[in-house]
């Protein structure tokens, strides 16, 4: 009878410290993977942007003293400067929206990515360590059991 106590005390010790590691290990577990859910934002270096050259204002004509300007070569040199710069408008328009649409698709796919990842690690916090955890509670409840058991057959002998 002596020789069943022991076994059933040192049964129950192996069985709760069994099961007080698997708990301990899937807590531990948990708190890696919200770190890794969580990690500190890095900053990521501002990119170079580069711009076209200027483009120089027109110099002084020499032979704009000599004749007098008419009234509607004058008129189309504006009309086409206002145009020009009408479609230059329209053209830096453009740009920007280019720069902004693919600025925006490119936030998505991040922010798509960031999601996939964030969904993963809960899915494994809230459902993937239930398991684990189950079967530490399940060793220590029959550790004490087992321990109860030797306690009663020692008082009994």
């Amino acid at each position: 009878m002596t020789w069943l106590v022991i076994l059933l005390s040192a049964a129950s010790g192996l069985s709760e410290l069994a099961g007080v590691f698997l708990v301990v290990r899937e807590i531990a577990a948990d708190r890696r993977r919200a770190q890794e859910l969580f990690p500190t934002a890095e900053q990521v270096p501002r990119r170079e942007r580069s711009y076209p050259p200027r483009v120089p204002a027109p110099g002084p004509n020499p032979w704009a003293q000599l004749t007098l300007p008419r009234a509607g070569e004058l008129e189309q040199q504006v009309g086409r400067g206002l145009a020009m710069l009408a479609n230059a408008m329209i053209d830096l328009r453009k740009a920007l929206d280019t720069q902004l649409d693919s600025s925006v698709a490119e936030l998505r796919q991040e922010a798509e990515v960031r999601e996939a990842e964030i969904r993963s690690h809960l899915g494994y916090v809230l459902a993937g360590s239930i398991r684990e955890r189950l079967i530490g509670v399940i060793l220590l409840a029959a550790g004490i059991v087992l321990a109860v058991a030797a306690n009663v057959l020692s008082a009994l002998g």
